[in-house]
């Protein structure tokens, strides 16, 4: 996995450097640049794979840096030295940060988690979103942009009761309407993750402030809506799906 990084502070450089090469032999470093236009030649002229990159720098930050490339090919691992706002659009974007000064642990975790995650367009949803948070920042932080044909829509995940996957197209089924979105569903599991949607089938992530049983049948386990409909539950989604509605043995949950 190729990498860079992109901070003002070549201390920062230099020890983010170290521990990489000493803990992170999946990691190749191919560069480094001090500045948002420097990084920018650099992203374009070695194409990595992940990319570290500092908040707040002179002139440019690299939210502004991100913006102006367009498309993205990479992961984006944000380093920042403080906490505030811009951490929470982070999280809520479905992107990784590390805080100054990195400590191992920190780092493998995210660089795992990034080489988990690698995908061309699931990025650029999560990085649309979290330029929508931080040019509205008086705008209520749940809401996310999808993507449809003339642009981007803002939407409450709230409102979201379920999604159902049909091959590469995925159906939001909203409180009041439903919208299909030219994406696969894979697309949105990181994103929606954050709140409270959970991918619980190959085809479906499903809201869980909507259920209101957990049974199991014969043919297998499921989620019953408030809406009378019944979603299933296969076994690969099975243990974190007990785990987010904090079940032990019963099959029935609270709400129900």
């Amino acid at each position: 996995m190729k990498a860079v990084i992109i901070d003002d502070d070549t201390e920062s450089i230099s020890h983010l450097s170290e521990i990489l090469t000493r803990y992170c032999s999946n990691v190749k470093l191919v560069g480094s640049a001090i500045n948002s236009p420097d990084g920018a030649a650099l992203i374009l002229e070695q194409k990595p794979d992940l990319v570290f990159l500092d908040i707040k720098m002179p002139n440019e930050s690299g939210f502004d840096m991100l913006t102006s490339l367009g498309n993205y090919s990479f992961e984006v691992i944000f380093i920042t030295g403080y906490d505030g706002y811009a951490i929470q659009a982070i999280k809520c974007s479905a992107l990784d940060y590390l805080q100054k000064p990195i400590i191992v642990p920190d780092l493998l975790n995210a660089v795992s988690k990034a080489e988990k995650k690698i995908n061309r367009e699931s990025l650029q949803l999560r990085i649309d979103n979290l330029t929508n948070f931080l040019k509205h920042p008086n705008q209520h932080i749940r809401n996310i942009a999808i993507p449809i044909s003339k642009g981007h829509r803002l939407i409450n995940p709230d409102e979201i009761i379920y999604l159902k996957a049909s091959r590469n197209y995925t159906s939001f089924i909203m409180k009041n309407e439903e919208i299909l979105i030219s994406k696969g569903i894979y697309h949105f599991e990181e994103l929606l993750k954050p709140f409270g949607l959970i991918r619980c089938h190959g085809s479906f992530i499903v809201n869980i402030q909507y259920v209101s049983q957990f049974h199991k049948e014969q043919t297998g386990y499921g989620l019953l809506l408030f809406n009378g409909v019944d979603i299933p539950v296969t076994s690969l989604y099975l243990a974190p799906i007990r785990q987010v509605l904090g079940l032990e043995k019963s099959y029935i949950i609270k709400n129900a």
